[in-house]
């Protein structure tokens, strides 16, 4: 059968081409538009597209924002989120906003066939960027209950220590950026899983986003973190 999709990419120019790439595989491109701001005009409700390829790199409106605006108005329509890189965090922000898988924006073509054709007969798209066991500990935590005042009980380091999980860097490298010993840095973090009733950095990372607790459009790819201008 054939599958209509949307495209929301800033670039005009990656549009079409993902767009035209499509077409050999039976896709009906309905409209692009370079931000989520947009979707809202583009959408006919008499015609929607069975799944909405949306980059991360998105302006005026994100792409964490416009998934959860797109699970809240029209939740039959699934969601293919695409980045240039594949840095941990924005794929757990996106998966948890609901989108139904990720990919590379440099996948071959193929590989966009596949994850379109999985998304729409599933409902859900995994790789090895995005595993199964991911996305299954993603959903459970959606549902799961946790006392948001305990945030406010970790101490002054302990946050900062949070901050930098939520920045994508390892435990040697906060150590690094705090000048403590990596088995502090360990040991700081057991801490914090048990006040937040967590079990590992995942936890904390979905804990946050759960209570929408940390300002991300501060956070830096991995190697560009500095501590100083996120915590």
């Amino acid at each position: 059968m054939p599958i209509n999709i949307a495209v929301v990419d800033k670039s005009s120019l990656y549009r079409k081409g993902i767009s035209g790439a499509l077409v050999r595989f039976g896709y009906t491109t309905l409209f692009g538009c370079d931000c989520g701001k947009d979707l809202d005009d583009h959408l006919d409700p008499n015609l929607l597209p069975g799944v909405i390829l949306i980059s991360l790199d998105l302006p005026k409106m994100d792409a964490y924002n416009s998934t959860a605006w797109l699970k809240e108005k029209y939740p039959m329509i699934r969601i293919l989120a695409m980045s240039m890189a594949d840095h941990e965090v924005p794929i757990i922000r996106i998966m948890y906003q609901g989108a139904n898988g990720f990919i590379l924006k440099t996948d071959l073509i193929e590989t966009f066939d596949f994850a379109l054709r999985a998304i729409v007969k599933d409902g859900l798209f995994t790789s090895k960027l995005a595993p199964r066991k991911l996305v299954n500990a993603i959903t459970a935590f959606q549902g799961a209950e946790v006392d948001e005042q305990a945030y406010s009980q970790l101490s002054e380091i302990e946050i900062k220590i949070v901050k930098l999980i939520c920045a994508e860097l390892s435990d040697k490298q906060i150590a690094e950026e705090l000048y403590l010993t990596t088995s502090v840095i360990n040991r700081t973090i057991s801490d914090i899983c048990k006040k937040l009733g967590v079990h590992d950095r995942l936890g904390i990372l979905l804990y946050i986003l759960k209570h929408d607790l940390l300002d991300f459009s501060d956070a830096r790819p991995l190697h560009l973190v500095t501590g100083a201008g996120f915590i």
